[in-house]
């Protein structure tokens, strides 16, 4: 999701959600500024856990046999994060499930792939065979070569900044080979592709514990993963609750698609929805609105 969509949420009220506990704020040296984005690690409620890297988030729960991970959101984060559970919780991460395929919140699994199987909606399969992948924010193939140009993400940006597209900074991280271009084996390069997928749900038991995988329909990709853990009466969902909140909408955002997508994904036992962009969500038991803040 575009850095700059933040700020359509900032005005957001935030609700009460859980206590959340603050565990790490590893992003900041001792004495000195922060070096690069705030990382944390806050506890959601039992042993759910949600780990933060600057405005962007993801969402761990720990049982006695293992891990069952989020979005790994980068290699460098992902490192950190695996330092940290190690740590904290002397298990391994055993399942890493992608929200989606986008390359804001997938690359940076190979650090858990000694421990963990890696889990999507079979369309994540599909968006990573070589063809032009999915995108958000009218991110399409204009001119049909099969990758990404400037104009693919330009034209967007400066249709709607902060809303879609994603400006130059694209190229700067994912042009491996900086020729103006990214390929979609540039883009994914940092993607282990999962081994497990499935259709319309999947229930994953580790440890005891259970975690049901959902794919709530076309959203804010068509790839997309929430994570309901029954127990902890909490859901995991990954960008379609910000755009939801968005009011404003180029073509292909897909806004009307998003707030169905959280009012299909309100559970009457789900309270909870740490969320990949914001602090929190609460569901009004009344309502199928959300409510949202800034990380």
């Amino acid at each position: 999701m575009p850095r700059r969509c933040m700020a359509c949420i900032a005005a957001v009220t935030a609700l009460a959600c859980a206590a959340a506990a603050g565990l790490s704020a590893a992003g900041q040296g001792r004495g000195g500024p922060p070096r690069g984005p705030a990382r944390e690690i806050t506890q959601v409620t039992g042993d759910l856990y949600r780990a933060r890297n600057g405005l962007w988030a993801t969402a761990f729960l720990v049982t006695k046999d293992g891990i069952v991970l989020g979005d790994p959101i980068n290699p460098d984060f992902a490192a950190w994060l695996k330092g940290q559970l190690d740590e904290r919780f002397h298990v391994p991460v055993r399942y890493v499930v992608y929200s989606h395929s986008h390359f804001d919140h997938a690359p940076g699994g190979a650090v858990f792939a000694g421990t963990a199987r890696f889990v999507a909606h079979e369309n994540m399969a599909r968006n990573m065979d070589g063809r032009y992948p999915q995108m958000p924010g009218d991110m399409i193939d204009r001119n049909s070569n099969g990758r990404i140009d400037q104009d693919d993400i330009m034209i967007p940006t400066n249709a709607a900044p902060g809303i879609c597209g994603w400006g130059a900074s694209f190229f700067t991280t994912w042009d491996r080979n900086k020729d103006g271009q990214v390929t979609p084996a540039e883009l994914f390069a940092d993607v282990p592709p999962p081994d497990i997928v499935y259709s319309d749900r999947m229930r994953l038991t580790l440890g005891g514990k259970v975690v049901e995988l959902v794919h709530p329909g076309l959203n804010h990709a068509d790839d997309m993963t929430v994570m309901y853990f029954p127990a902890e009466r909490a859901v995991f969902a990954v960008d379609f609750l910000a755009d939801a909140l968005v009011t404003r909408r180029c073509i292909r955002c897909r806004a009307r698609a998003d707030r169905s997508t959280v009012a299909r994904c309100r559970n009457g036992s789900s309270r909870t929805v740490p969320s990949s962009h914001s602090t929190s969500t609460c569901w009004s038991p009344a309502t199928a609105r959300c409510s949202g803040s800034r990380t």
